[in-house]
C-alpha cells in the first residue's frame, strides 16, 4: 500500500506540517504539525486539505477570551466603586442599604445596566484614595451629579453637613 499524499512542509491555514504522525485508530494518515503559536498537534490529513482544520485551537481560544472580555475592566477600581455603588442602592442585605437604597437613592439607567456606561463617565480614579461621590447627597448617582472626591471632601459633603437653608437651595426650593 503507498503512503498517499505528501503534506510534509505544507501549510494549511495556521499550520504547517513538520512530519508524519502515522496512523489514527481508523487508519487515517495523521500529520505531526506546528502551529504559527508554536504548539505541536497532531492532525489528520482529511481534515487538513479540507479546510476541516487550519489551527491548533489556539484561534478558537482566543475568540472565546474575546467574547468573554466585556471591557477588561474587571475588578479594576473605577468596577468595585460601580459594583460597591450598585450593591449600597439595591442589595437590602448590604450593611449602608438602610442610608442609601431605603431612603430612594438610586443609580441612572445608563449607569445600572452597564459598567462601560459608567466608565465612559467618569473615567480613571485620579488616585486609589478617591471613590464615588454625589456632588448633591440629596440626588441620585448619575453622571451630572457624581465625582471621584477624597474621604475628606466627602466628610465635608453629607448630608448632616447641610443646614436647611443650604439644602432647599440643593433641591431647588
Amino acid at each position: 500500500m503507498g503512503r498517499g499524499i505528501e503534506l510534509t512542509g505544507l501549510t494549511f491555514g495556521k499550520l504547517r506540517v513538520i512530519q508524519d504522525g502515522g496512523r489514527s485508530y481508523k487508519n487515517e494518515r495523521m500529520w505531526r504539525c506546528i502551529c504559527e503559536c508554536g504548539t505541536h498537534s497532531i492532525v489528520g490529513g482529511y481534515d487538513l486539505r479540507s479546510g476541516n482544520s487550519t489551527t491548533c485551537g489556539c484561534g478558537t481560544r482566543e475568540a472565546a477570551r474575546r467574547r468573554q472580555t466585556i471591557h477588561g475592566r474587571s475588578k479594576s477600581p473605577e468596577w468595585w466603586s460601580w459594583i460597591c455603588m450598585m450593591r449600597r442602592c439595591y442589595e437590602k442585605s448590604h450593611n449602608k442599604f438602610h442610608i442609601y437604597g431605603a431612603i430612594g437613592v438610586t443609580v441612572c439607567d445608563r449607569w445600572r445596566n452597564s459598567f462601560l456606561n459608567f466608565y465612559e463617565d467618569m473615567g480613571d480614579k485620579p488616585t486609589a484614595r478617591h471613590t464615588i461621590d454625589r456632588k448633591n447627597p440629596f440626588g441620585n448617582y448619575e453622571p451630572n451629579n457624581c465625582r471621584w472626591a477624597t474621604y475628606k471632601e466627602q466628610a465635608n459633603n453629607k448630608r448632616n453637613n447641610f443646614n436647611q437653608r443650604t439644602e432647599l437651595r440643593i433641591l431647588g426650593r
